[in-house]
């Protein structure tokens, strides 16, 4: 989709830009914990690798009551849009509108055409089932669901060190409450330090384990690094 909104944008002459949330809205509405797929920092620097000129991140929770025809206003006052890209099962506005038509038709009154995404490749993408690869180990397919290998991005902790005195030495990583983790197991992985722009890439294995306290704990062997990683990330 991203893709997408880059070609409409350089054919029109426009500057691309994607409107995400803070905050699931999910978690706004019915007030519980939704794992994400990535941080509000993962997220904004991941379309913008797609090349898209600007990333606004909403509050959903102050736009929740906000109709079709209210929130299609607000981008047109605020932000100027003359053409707004839905993906193929996206829905917005209070008053639950369904079909493409209708958003079309209040696009026309207030001065955005509205287009839709198709699906990809006949193949139906959502965060649950994204999530749901996950939580069942399947890696791979949360790989070809997302276009690209799930990213994990956290702090270099303090553990026990028990890998050093077998010579495996590995590193504790502190990963965000909110992210979602892998089911426990072991994985071949690829790790950068981050800057990525002055990190080589290296192989890895991570092992991730729930503790007695039924939190996660990650921990990364990198094949061939010699370095300091404490406070790294």
């Amino acid at each position: 989709m991203l893709s997408c909104l880059t070609h409409i944008a350089r054919e029109r002459n426009l500057r691309s830009v994607v409107l995400t949330f803070a905050q699931s809205p999910q978690a706004v509405l019915y007030n519980r914990s939704v794992p994400v797929l990535m941080t509000t920092e993962e997220k904004t620097q991941a379309i913008r690798d797609y090349g898209v000129d600007e990333v606004v991140v909403l509050s959903f929770a102050d736009i929740r009551t906000m109709r079709a025809q209210e929130f299609m206003e607000y981008l047109r006052r605020l932000y100027d849009v003359t053409v707004l890209l839905m993906g193929y099962d996206h829905r917005f506005g209070s008053d639950g509108l369904t079909r493409i038509e209708d958003y079309q038709h209040i696009g026309e009154s207030v001065g955005i055409e509205v287009l839709r995404q198709s699906v990809y490749q006949d193949i139906v993408v959502s965060s649950s089932l994204i999530r749901a690869s996950l939580q069942e180990g399947r890696v791979e397919d949360a790989a070809h669901l997302l276009g690209h290998p799930y990213t994990l991005t956290g702090e270099v902790i303090h553990g026990k060190a028990l890998g050093r005195t077998i010579g495996f030495p590995t590193a504790n990583m502190y990963v965000p409450q909110e992210k979602q983790i892998p089911l426990q197991g072991v994985y071949a992985v690829t790790v950068s330090v981050l800057p990525i722009e002055s990190s080589q890439a290296y192989k890895g294995l991570l092992n991730i384990r729930l503790n007695d306290q039924q939190q996660y704990e990650l921990e990364v062997h990198i094949i061939g690094y010699e370095g300091d990683l404490y406070g790294s990330s």
